[in-house]
C-alpha cells in the first residue's frame, strides 16, 4: 500500500516538474525570444533524466520539444507579428530624415539614399546617433533575428533578414501592418 502511494506521489511530482518546465519556458520565451536555442537545449537536457524515470513523461516531453522546434522555425514571423507596433514606433523617428536609405546593423553605419547628393549635416548625424543609442536593445534583438539592414521611407520600414524581408507600415486608419516576403 505504501508503494502505491509513493508511486502516485512520484507521478504527481513528475507532472508538476513537467508543467513547471513548460510554464517557465513559455515565460522566458515571452520576455526574451533571443534565447530560444538555449531554452530548447535546456528542455532537451531536462527531458533525458525524466524520460528514464517515467514513460508517461516521455510523450509529453517529445510533444513539447516538437512544439519548440516548430516555434523556432517560425519565431521571426511570430516576433514581428507580436511586436510590429513596438518596432514601428521605435524606428519611426528615422522616417523624418529624407536622406537616410538604411541602417546597416553589421557595419553599424547609416547608408545614404540615392537622392541625397551631400552627406548628412553634423546636427542630423548627432540626432540619429542619439536615436540609435536609445534603441540599442532593439538593434541587438533585430540582429539576433538575422536582420542585417533596416530601410526607411516616408511611411514604411523594411527589415532585411537573411531569409526574408519584412515590411512594417502604418495604414490610413493608423493601425500598424506588416507583410513578409521570402528571399530565395
Amino acid at each position: 500500500m505504501k508503494s502505491s502511494i509513493f508511486s502516485s506521489l512520484s507521478k504527481k511530482i513528475q507532472n508538476l516538474i513537467l508543467l513547471g518546465f513548460i510554464i517557465l519556458t513559455s515565460i522566458m520565451l515571452f520576455f526574451n525570444p533571443g534565447i530560444f536555442t538555449i531554452i530548447l537545449l535546456a528542455n532537451i537536457l531536462a527531458a533525458i533524466p525524466l524520460m528514464l524515470v517515467s514513460k508517461k513523461v516521455n510523450i509529453y516531453f517529445v510533444l513539447w520539444i516538437f512544439v519548440l522546434f516548430s516555434l523556432k522555425m517560425t519565431w521571426k514571423t511570430i516576433d514581428i507579428k507580436i511586436n510590429k507596433s513596438k518596432y514601428y514606433y521605435a524606428l519611426q523617428p528615422f522616417l523624418k530624415y529624407p536622406c537616410i536609405a538604411a541602417y546597416n546593423l553589421d557595419s553599424k553605419q547609416i547608408e545614404l539614399n540615392v537622392h541625397c547628393k551631400n552627406e548628412l549635416p553634423t546636427r542630423e548625424k548627432l540626432e540619429i546617433n542619439a536615436l540609435l543609442q536609445q534603441n540599442k536593445e532593439l538593434m541587438s534583438h533585430l540582429k539576433q533575428m538575422d536582420c542585417y539592414s533596416i530601410n526607411f521611407s516616408e511611411n514604411w520600414i523594411q527589415l532585411w533578414c537573411n531569409d526574408r524581408v519584412i515590411d512594417i507600415k502604418k495604414s490610413r486608419d493608423n493601425s500598424v501592418e506588416y507583410e513578409t516576403s521570402e528571399l530565395h
